[in-house]
């Protein structure tokens, strides 16, 4: 059991390290959006979002692995309170995955936001220049409504 300890406690740090840098990486993409977003500043940093979710996700499934392996019934919090040394890095760590949900949702309301005002803009001048359709990011059809601008 020490030995499966130890091994959690050494995952717990890097899923530590791996936060404290997607947390960053969250800053930063909410900066660019707010600032009037460079496109390729801000193509860089969902590259780097990514990873850094990829690598994430990586650490949860080999702890969740471990955490089977020492016993299938025991979850983080049941093992944190037996464990005093597991225990402060499990306290420290659940902070930082609830500051990167934070930001991942409020950057997500951003984009979603920009997205809409997007579309709105790219139907409006649709409509001026009687493009009745335009391709979206999947490359399908999207119909845009015609307005007749004079009639005789």
């Amino acid at each position: 059991m020490t030995e499966h300890l130890t091994q959690l406690h050494q995952l717990l740090s890097r899923e530590q390290e791996e936060t404290d840098a997607f947390v960053a990486v969250l800053e930063q993409e909410a900066q660019i959006l707010t600032s009037g977003a460079d496109p390729q500043a801000l193509a860089d940093v969902t590259q780097s979002k990514w990873y850094r979710a990829n690598a994430l996700n990586t650490l949860c499934v080999q702890r969740q692995a471990l955490l089977d392996t020492m016993n299938p019934a025991t979850d983080m919090d049941t093992l944190a309170a037996k464990h005093p040394d597991i225990g402060a890095v499990w306290n420290e760590l659940k902070p930082s995955f609830e500051r990167a949900r934070e930001l991942n949702a409020s950057n997500g309301v951003v984009i979603e936001h920009l997205r809409k005002s997007t579309e709105e803009a790219m139907a409006v001048l649709r409509a001026a220049s009687g493009q009745a359709t335009v391709y979206t990011a999947n490359g399908r059809p999207t119909a845009a409504s015609t307005r007749v601008l004079a009639t005789r």
